[in-house]
């Protein structure tokens, strides 16, 4: 079985919101020289002012929400809350830690230029696609997850399954906090191109299943330094690499 990680989010919930402000933009590019893009969230890319005025998306405007863009990882700062997003393709547990390391550090950075404040609350949020050999084996899979019997002349479609299991962790001088283990796994596809000898391109769909953890403490009443991130964070990782083989190793068992 082939497991890749194509995102792995950080996120911190703080009592305030840093909109843009030309200040900021200023502050951030005079301390890191590889900025690949700062700009407005937005999802149609305009800020529609009133019927008879368009903002530009090449204009922010001040106290927007915005994200920059640094190493290819996406800081975007929303209202309570910031998220740091990596979308780069992991093979390994190794590559996993390193790139979490790189999230939780550049979040550091930032904070030494602008003031994050108060942290209330922190997430670590990875995705992992799971693909087998062949159809047989997703199929079991799904099978062992959801044990109810198909109806006559039908068959399970659109599969999701989502859980959460709490716990108590310890970190920095944390005591006792409580985690939310949360699972989600689904459908899905993968297509690989390959060039055929005469020149054609074949598209082949692969079937895979998603999984998405998103390890977090519980509540928005904490208050965590910036330091902290980093330690939950990598706890959060091995907590969530256990999940992951559980979920993995259900098939074995059947």
């Amino acid at each position: 079985m082939k497991q890749i990680i194509f995102n792995q989010r950080v996120t911190i919930f703080t009592n305030s919101f840093i909109g843009y402000s030309d200040n900021y933009e200023q502050e951030l590019r005079s301390n890191f020289d590889n900025i690949d893009d700062i700009g407005v969230l937005q999802p149609n890319l305009a800020i529609m002012i009133s019927p008879q005025q368009i903002i530009s998306p090449n204009q922010i405007p001040q106290n927007a929400a915005w994200f920059i863009k640094i190493y290819d990882i996406k800081v975007e700062f929303l209202p309570n809350k910031i998220d740091i997003v990596s979308d780069l393709f992991i093979n390994s547990e190794e590559e996993e830690i390193t790139r979490l390391n790189q999230l939780t550090k550049l979040l550091i950075s930032i904070n030494k230029i602008i003031s994050i404040g108060s942290i209330t609350r922190i997430a670590y949020a990875p995705s992992f696609g799971l693909e087998y050999e062949d159809t047989i084996s997703i199929d079991n899979h799904w099978r062992s997850i959801i044990n109810i019997p198909d109806i006559d002349n039908s068959c399970k479609q659109e599969k999701m399954v989502r859980y959460n299991t709490q716990c108590k962790q310890n970190f920095c001088k944390y005591k006792n906090i409580v985690v939310n283990r949360v699972v989600t796994i689904s459908e899905g596809q993968r297509v690989e191109r390959r060039n055929t000898p005469n020149g054609e391109v074949d598209n082949k769909r692969i079937e895979c299943m998603i999984v998405s953890l998103d390890i977090n403490t519980s509540g928005n009443t904490g208050n965590y330094s910036i330091e902290a991130v980093d330690t939950f964070c990598n706890k959060a990782q091995s907590i969530g690499r256990e999940l992951l083989n559980s979920v993995i190793n259900k098939v074995n068992k059947q």
